[in-house]
């Protein structure tokens, strides 16, 4: 792997990370902020500066057949695995696509990179199509646990049939490329 192709993937590999890292952002109630204000009528008052601009959450509340509420992390470890995997083999795809257009054994058949892409174009639209791929598999996930439906598990299928699908290419890339 030449110094170039290291840089990219680390570079995939943060982003990969930093997308699939859903952060928690808690801020005190308004009560307990310096700036509230105090009115006649004793409820406090706060200034549109003091209000969050950005409220991300990766719970969601649901109720158990006991009648309790607990809280379940939408972001938990089988969705990262999942997505780690997925994103991984999207880079060992990459990697093995990127080769073996480089060595002239073979031609690009997806038709959104084009049939001779280079490497930069091949490394951003991978990279932005399995982020678009784990941010869909958080919605699912999410929609799904808020519904409570029959389908709570339908978001393992993307990142497995991603999975498969990538390493299934990366393997015929690299025979090709090897010839």
């Amino acid at each position: 792997m030449t110094r170039r192709n290291g840089a990219i993937l680390v570079s995939f590999l943060v982003l990969a990370v930093v997308a699939v890292a859903q952060p928690q952002l808690t801020l005190p109630p308004l009560e307990e902020t310096e700036n509230s204000v105090m009115d006649s009528s004793g409820s406090r008052s706060t200034t549109v500066a003091e209000l969050p601009l950005l409220s991300v959450s990766s719970t969601v509340l649901s109720t158990s057949p006991s009648g309790t509420t607990k809280v379940q992390g939408v972001v938990d470890r089988k969705f990262i695995a999942l997505n780690s995997a997925a994103v991984i083999s999207a880079i060992l795809d990459a990697h093995s696509t990127t080769r073996c257009l480089h060595a002239r054994t073979c031609r690009e058949a997806n038709p959104l990179y084009g049939s001779n892409p280079s490497a930069a174009r091949v490394w951003a639209q991978t990279g932005a199509i399995t982020g678009g791929l784990v941010l869909f598999d958080y919605w699912l996930k999410k929609s799904a646990r808020r519904s409570g439906g029959s389908y709570k598990y339908a978001w393992v299928v993307f990142p497995a049939a991603t999975v498969t699908l990538h390493l299934v290419a990366a393997r015929h890339n690299y025979n090709i490329a090897a010839r």
